[in-house]
């Protein structure tokens, strides 16, 4: 029993909202990445220049990535004329992330994070989530679950 709890206990720490580390300094690039997602496209982050990306990082048994997955859907559609939302998974299997995807009907490019991206972006929590500028900065880490208003403030005003 002790040992459940322990797991428990570390699952939650895992999934936990930290309080937020320092953002990033604004003339930090992003590190590149190049994915291909579950369709089959392939993406990488320096085509992408022009537009924000919000590049999260999750998997299945987080239960905030969880949480937050139809809040990212519905920001990627209402504001797909100035966003990407990447969804990275962490070290599932392509099967369960699939199965996953397509029960919530997430239409946003969904790959599996190669290790020197998880060792480029230092992913040691989940969930995380990355802003990054239309010119490839990187703006700000986001830990633990997302809100509309953590995403919105860096969206361009539009005319």
């Amino acid at each position: 029993m002790r040992r459940i709890a322990l797991l428990c206990l570390l699952v939650l720490v895992s999934c936990a909202t930290l309080a937020p580390l320092p953002t990033a300094h604004p003339d930090d690039l992003a590190p590149e990445f190049s994915l291909t997602a579950l369709d089959g496209t392939p993406l990488r982050l320096s085509d992408l220049r022009g537009k924000v990306v919000i590049l999260n990082f999750w998997a299945t048994w987080c239960e905030p990535c969880r949480q937050e997955m139809p809040l990212l859907e519905d920001f990627a559609r209402k504001h797909a004329d100035q966003v990407v939302v990447i969804g990275m998974n962490v070290r599932e299997s392509e099967s369960v992330v699939r199965a996953f995807v397509e029960a919530l009907g997430v239409t946003f490019p969904i790959g599996s994070a190669a290790e020197p991206t998880l060792h480029g972006y230092q992913v040691i929590s989940l969930p995380l989530t990355f802003v990054i500028a239309p010119n490839g900065a990187l703006v700000e880490r986001l830990y633990g679950l997302l809100s509309a208003e953590r995403l919105l403030k860096h969206l361009q005003p539009t005319p």
